[in-house]
């Protein structure tokens, strides 16, 4: 009980947000509202959001609980490179407490792009689930930009037992569009401790010849990239010391970039015309 008293305490500190009535509550000292929404808002007000560009570029983070320094360098530095948007995804606090999604969003607030930000296990513990839904919005939506569709798709299945994961949601959102996908979450698809084996079958059913070009998830907190059932596949590592990837699709092509701070290098890509993949 001492060591989580102090691990609380710690965490308050850091984020320099005071209490709102207890950690455990539902009150926050940000006012915001379906935050998720309104970055989507401001994205589709672009007169090129719903036309097929030559090229997206946009750069996700993930885990960065515990990495409030990282996650402040990481939005300077942001600041200073060109993006379409930015994604979180996930396990941005420790245990879902309000004074963590308040200081969350203090450090996302000076952003010059559209974030979106994805539920993690580490948001959903308490009444995390519920500072998430109206903070930032929905578990699971989809926005349509530049000739891509993205998924954005809550599979955190131990911290929705009751809930359960909307298998049939995903599988009518990658069916209803013709459009290149991508699909974000945040645990790793074939994660031995979150999904059965049916679990597994069902996803990747769902995915298997569909128009889906690149999963990713973060959870895990290390790098890894891999090509399944013709799909590229993309783990996010943690944000911890400003590590991040950066994403380039284009027509027929799936770039992703290993990233240190504003230092890219590139990592692997997927020519889905000539159905290739090459890794470095």
């Amino acid at each position: 009980m001492k060591r989580f008293l102090t691990v609380v305490v710690a965490g308050f500190l850091l984020s320099c947000a005071p209490l709102k009535n207890s950690p455990f509550s539902e009150e926050t000292e940000s006012s915001v509202s379906n935050l998720n929404g309104q970055y989507l808002g401001s994205l589709k007000n672009s007169p090129l959001f719903y036309e097929p560009a030559d090229e997206i570029t946009f750069g996700v983070f993930s885990d960065s609980h515990q990495n409030y320094a990282a996650l402040e360098d990481w939005v300077k530095d942001a600041n200073t490179m060109d993006f379409d948007f930015v994604v979180s995804l996930g396990d941005f606090t420790n245990q879902g407490l309000n004074f963590e999604y308040d200081a969350y969003l203090s450090l996302i607030s000076p952003l010059h792009v559209p974030l979106i930000t994805v539920l993690g296990n580490h948001d959903s513990v308490g009444r995390g689930k519920l500072l998430y839904k109206r903070l930032f919005g929905p578990y699971n939506f989809h926005f349509d930009h530049k000739g891509y569709r993205f998924i954005f798709f809550n599979n955190n299945r131990l911290d929705f037992i009751d809930e359960k994961v909307e298998w049939d949601w995903l599988a009518q959102e990658v069916r209803s569009s013709p459009l290149p996908q991508v699909l974000l979450m945040h645990v790793d698809p074939d994660n031995d401790e979150y999904f059965t084996s049916q679990d597994k079958e069902i996803f990747w059913d769902i995915v298997r010849d569909s128009s889906v070009r690149l999963i990713m998830n973060g959870h895990k907190h290390v790098y890894h990239t891999e090509v399944k059932s013709g799909i590229l596949r993309h783990q996010v590592e943690r944000l911890e010391r400003g590590r991040w990837s950066r994403i380039t699709l284009k027509e027929d092509k799936v770039v992703v970039e290993q990233c240190l701070r504003k230092e890219c290098k590139y990592e692997t890509q997927k020519d889905y015309h000539s159905g290739s993949e090459l890794m470095e």
